[in-house]
């Protein structure tokens, strides 16, 4: 049994009961030489020829942040839009992409409109992974949130292994104790 951190493995032990030598440790990785950075317009090129199309006004300028995610709860794509009703509120020229697919796309296209966010948030549903490197390249940061729901959370997360590998500066950053102030369930 392969566990992708020693929290995994602690959980498979205590909830299944299996022979510890049984269970191994294999952390998450991205190749360093698929995953890097490349030169922006080269990979909005890529990115056109792979078929995904992005709106000419983000290749002129728009300040682009990218949130690589499957969309379900533990991911926490709703803060994601929550927080780009906060950032669009204050810098015009920023545009917010998301790149995946999952179950809560009608959910979160609803809380898009309900904020009114519909030319600030654009959803390009499943980009496969041949081209999400070259996404990487174009945006100028990646978010890639994680929440805890019903007991469940995110191992090592890849999206984030891998924006650390095609941007040339990457902060992670923890989750507060509480919401950032201006944020509500309404925000």
């Amino acid at each position: 049994i392969f566990a992708v951190d020693t929290r995994i493995r602690d959980y498979v032990l205590a909830e299944a009961g299996p022979d510890p030598r049984k269970v191994s440790v294999r952390l998450n990785f991205v190749d360093t030489s698929e995953f890097m950075p490349r030169e922006r317009a080269a990979a909005f090129d890529a990115l056109a020829q792979g078929g995904v199309e992005l709106d000419a006004s983000l290749r002129g300028g728009a300040q682009l942040v990218l949130c690589p995610r499957r969309l379900s709860p533990k991911n926490g794509v709703e803060y994601f839009i929550r927080a780009a009703k906060i950032v669009a509120s204050r810098k015009p020229r920023v545009r917010f992409l998301i790149a995946g697919e999952g179950i809560q796309l009608p959910e979160l296209l609803q809380l898009r409109a309900s904020l009114h966010l519909e030319d600030r948030v654009t959803f390009l549903g499943g980009v496969v992974p041949p081209l999400i490197r070259y996404l990487y390249n174009v945006v100028d940061a990646v978010v890639v949130p994680s929440i805890t729901v019903e007991g469940i959370q995110e191992a090592s997360s890849i999206a984030a292994l891998e924006g650390a590998a095609e941007q040339e500066q990457f902060v992670p950053v923890t989750k507060p104790a509480a919401a950032p102030t201006g944020m509500s369930a309404t925000a």
